[in-house]
């Protein structure tokens, strides 16, 4: 469906912007001072486009004009020296194009930032004048927050929140359509709603991926909505893995389950707008959680009693598997309830056995913007080369300005930022569709200068008229030349408002500024990105995958250890690096595709590995949690040491065949020697405990622990089960290749 003509934004701008021009320049006639107010409205209202809930957007506006004002002064003392020019504004410039990484509403406010200093640090004035200006830009600020929630404020229906309440629903029929929940489903039908969820999770990441202007996590909703994607790919995988093989749940494990359907099915009704959010569902979900762990230990220990070690495998294996897309499901539940503005149920309740929260916002904390930024502080980072890029650019142009004096060199950036791109070859396409378009607005002011001539009522008119069609009529593949040409003569007009004359003398101005910005983009995007950011995306994802792979690991060593403080340091640090890994490889691979060109034949390749790292560090986050429910550390020491060597071995595997470095398998791991002689040891470790005491003490020196003999066995066997949810996952998430057979090339888990 294409997408609706932004009509309130246009009418707004051209009324709004055109009553402060005359106001300023004709009534009040401030003179430059007066421009900030005209300025400030024109950028906050034009190149700014803020979503989300009006009161959001409203401190968002507000936010963004009083970082414009520090901005302003600090553009306004650099001017006072060429040297102090070129250092302020390389930083600023820098650390503007650095935050982009955090998308939403950074890059909403991006120009709105950058233009206010350049206008201030390239016309120099006055300081005494200062004040002025800034109460000038600070009323334009208010204006603009004002207009912009009380004026045809818009409420666009989330394309991305759609397609994900899409593949929620999906998710939450293909949970109905479980053996254990409906005992006349047939496989045909569970391969037929895994297909539909597959379709689903593909159409988001169509509307997501490689979008640079897309939800952030700078504020907490869209946090939430962006966490709800990694969400729907966890449960994606979890769900083809629980139904891989024949069910055995017990009552409890269908219990658990019709409370993850109601979760998933009411939270995608909610993304999708067709019902209120409310937290019964949630809390139900939690409570039978509760339910089935607590009753879990209980049941493990009368089995042991009964000496049926066999039968409490099977019941604590399938039990995992179900909890695995419970948890899941409170996790995505959560980041619903926070992305449609709600508080998310609080789970802390008296008598709560489970720590779900405390797992979710250890979780969710690795994904705060710092820990983005902190990932990215790196010249391997693209997004690090990007900003630099940035920076060069801008602080080129600001030295060519003063050196050339300019007089409107704000003009000369809207060239970079219009033309700037990731590769030569798309900086030249976008320079000329930047020069066609100026050109073209040249010759419609050269016309209106022969019609209008000196008549200023007739200029005031022309005004809203310009500044609408400017906003509204762009949009396709002419967008950025129309853009440019109605910019142009909609600039002209301001100007020639402020100067009580229409003339081409400002066009001309113009056309020089712009040329300018161009060639500066040019010169910087050869020497910097002659290639683009797609030469260096295996580099970033080989780093991720070996980074994860790690950290895997150290989780099996972690569980092996006593837990001491230098043993959670340890496992703490590999996690971080993990995470760095992860957030530079997603990055890279969205500006990677963003590019397009021979980006984008890699682009499933990418993918899928980059998809493969979450499930991985995941499975390695659950690992690592589990002494949050008394499962940890490992109650058998020789177990310990088989479990973290084949953790090792399966993290290695992983990293060779995700990055190719080997032949990658096409169908299950290998059942070989290592692994049955794992699964052979730790039953034959559960079947001893089931002729000793009730309690199972263990020492890992220093320290000594106790656990029931329930709880030991439970713990053996969500440790396998971690490592086979893990090997799984390494065979049906890695890249096809041309020569597979088609059954293959459908696995791939996204």
């Amino acid at each position: 469906m294409p997408a609706r003509r932004p009509s309130g934004k246009a009418a707004r701008a051209a009324i709004v912007v055109t009553i402060v021009a005359v106001i300023m320049n004709m009534v009040l006639d401030l003179g430059s001072s007066g421009f900030y107010a005209t300025f400030g409205v024109f950028i906050l209202l034009v190149l700014s486009d803020f979503g989300g809930p009006l009161k959001t957007r409203f401190l968002a506006y507000l936010v963004t004009g009083a970082v414009g004002l520090v901005l302003i002064t600090l553009g306004a003392l650099a001017a006072t020296s060429l040297a102090a020019t070129l250092i302020v504004t390389a930083v600023v410039a820098f650390a503007l194009g650095y935050v982009l990484v955090l998308r939403g509403y950074v890059n909403a406010a991006y120009l709105s930032l950058l233009l206010p200093y350049i206008v201030s640090v390239t016309t120099p004035q006055k300081l005494d004048t200062l004040p002025t200006a800034l109460g000038a830009y600070a009323a334009g600020t208010v204006v603009a927050a004002v207009t912009a929630v009380a004026l045809w404020p818009s409420r666009p229906s989330s394309r991305l929140s759609q397609a994900l309440g899409t593949a929620v629903a999906a998710a939450a029929d293909l949970v109905a359509a479980s053996p254990a929940l409906d005992p006349t489903s047939s496989r045909s039908r569970v391969e037929a709603r895994m297909k539909d969820l597959v379709a689903a999770d593909e159409a988001v990441h169509k509307i997501f991926d490689g979008d640079l202007e897309r939800e952030g996590i700078v504020s907490a909703r869209e946090r939430a909505l962006v966490r709800v994607i990694d969400d729907v790919g966890r449960l994606r995988f979890s769900l083809g893995w629980t139904t891989d093989e024949a069910d055995g749940a017990t009552s409890a494990d269908a219990d658990l389950l019709r409370a993850t359907h109601r979760t998933l099915a009411h939270c995608g009704s909610a993304l999708r707008g067709e019902e209120a959010l409310g937290g019964q569902e949630v809390r139900d979900l939690y409570e039978a959680r509760d339910r089935h762990i607590a009753g879990l230990p209980e049941s493990a220990d009368e089995l042991l009693a009964a000496g049926r070690p066999g039968e409490l495998v099977q019941t604590v294996n399938t039990a995992f598997r179900y909890r695995v897309t419970s948890f899941i499901a409170a996790m995505l539940a959560r980041h619903a309830f926070l992305a449609l503005g709600h508080r998310a149920p609080d789970s802390d309740g008296a008598g709560t056995v489970d720590p779900v929260r405390a797992e979710m916002s250890r979780i969710d904390a690795v994904s705060a913007p710092l820990h983005l930024l902190r990932a990215n502080l790196t010249f391997r980072s693209p997004w690090f080369r990007r900003a630099v890029q940035i920076a060069l650019a801008v602080t080129v142009a600001v030295g060519v300005i003063h050196e050339l004096h300019l007089t409107t060199g704000f003009w000369v950036v809207l060239g970079i930022v219009a033309s700037l791109q990731l590769t030569a070859i798309r900086s030249r396409k976008s320079a000329l569709s930047v020069a066609v378009g100026t050109a073209a607005g040249f010759a419609i002011c050269a016309a209106l200068v022969y019609l209008v001539g000196h008549n200023m009522l007739l200029l005031i008119c022309l005004l809203p008229v310009v500044a609408f069609l400017t906003v509204w009529v762009p949009r396709g593949k002419l967008a950025v030349p129309v853009k440019q040409a109605g910019y142009t003569v909609w600039f002209v007009l301001l100007v020639s408002l402020s100067h009580h004359d229409l003339t081409l003398q400002v066009d001309e101005s113009r056309i020089i500024d712009v040329g300018t910005g161009l060639v500066v983009s040019l010169l910087v995007t050869a020497v910097l990105w002659p290639r683009g950011v797609a030469s260096r995306v295996r580099e970033v994802l080989d780093s991720s995958v070996r980074a994860t792979a790690g950290f895997f690991a150290a989780t099996y060593s972690y569980f092996a250890s006593a837990m001491t403080a230098e043993d959670e340091a340890a496992v703490s640090a590999a996690a971080q690096h993990a995470v760095a890994g992860r957030d530079r490889a997603t990055e890279a691979y969205d500006l990677a595709i963003s590019q397009g060109g021979s980006a984008e034949e890699d682009a499933a390749h990418w993918m899928v590995v980059n998809n493969a790292v979450d499930h991985a560090f995941f499975a390695g986050s659950m690992v690592r949690g589990l002494a949050a429910y008394g499962l940890a550390p490992a109650p058998d020491a020789e177990v310990a040491r088989e479990l973290e060597s084949a953790a090792r071995r399966a993290a290695d595997e992983f990293a060779e065949s995700i990055n190719g470095s080997l032949d990658r398998p096409t169908g299950a791991p290998p059942a070989g020697s290592s692994h049955d002689a794992l699964s052979a040891g730790i039953g034959e470790t559960i079947a001893g405990w089931a002729s000793g005491p009730a309690e199972v003490s263990f020492e890992i020196p220093p320290s000594t622990f106790s656990m029931s003999r329930g709880h030991a066995a439970i713990s053996l066997l969500w440790a396998q089960d971690w490592l086979t949810y893990f090997r799984w996952m390494a065979v049906h998430s890695q890249p096809a290749r041309a020569d597979d057979p088609p059954a293959q090339e459908a696995r791939p888990v996204r």
